[in-house]
């Protein structure tokens, strides 16, 4: 990956072609009850440790700030990691508050940092009601949020229904969208 890198494959290709499939697959796997939660996790912790040093070696952004988190009850951060990277690439600063942020404390941060966007990354259908909350929360801080994420589906439709300003399918669309 390290090599790809350096012959000039964009990040987000590798992230897409190589790790996300992994980590489907491992969804997969522990849905079927053929890994455990705990063989789950350190998996995921190796990818995560990777997706860090994979970009650790690259140019960070210093544009504009946008705030990237996983609404309160969803605990999948590796989706929100990688768009806070993919932002960072794109020469945005990008800030990754990381997984399960209740909204209240999402505003407090909102307003004292006073960033352009939020990016919400949400993975379970679950959280739906915290993903509502969190842009209900940046709405009141004036912020625009932009939304991404196995739970909202296929199509902006979610994403509409709870206030988004924007529904991005992948990483690089939440930086086009930022973008706009």
């Amino acid at each position: 990956l390290f090599r790809s890198l350096e012959e000039g494959t964009p990040f987000d290709t590798i992230v897409a072609t190589v790790l996300a499939p992994i980590q489907i697959d491992l969804g997969r796997r522990w849905v079927e009850g053929d890994v455990s939660i705990a063989d789950e996790h350190a998996a995921t912790a190796v990818v995560e440790e990777l997706l860090v040093l994979l970009a650790g070696g690259l140019a960070a952004g210093d544009g504009r700030e946008v705030v990237v988190a996983c609404p309160e009850g969803d605990h999948h951060s590796m989706p929100g990691r990688i768009v806070s990277m993919s932002l960072g690439l794109s020469g945005l600063r990008a800030r990754f508050l990381g997984a399960s942020l209740p909204a209240r404390d999402l505003s407090a941060f909102l307003e004292s940092q006073r960033p352009f966007a939020l990016a919400l990354s949400c993975s379970l259908p679950s959280a739906l009601v915290g993903a509502w909350r969190s842009v209900a929360a940046a709405h009141a801080q004036g912020v625009p949020v932009v939304v991404g994420g196995r739970a909202f589906g296929d199509d902006p439709t979610r994403a509409l229904r709870i206030g988004a300003d924007a529904w991005a399918v992948d990483a690089q669309a939440a930086v086009d969208a930022i973008g706009r």
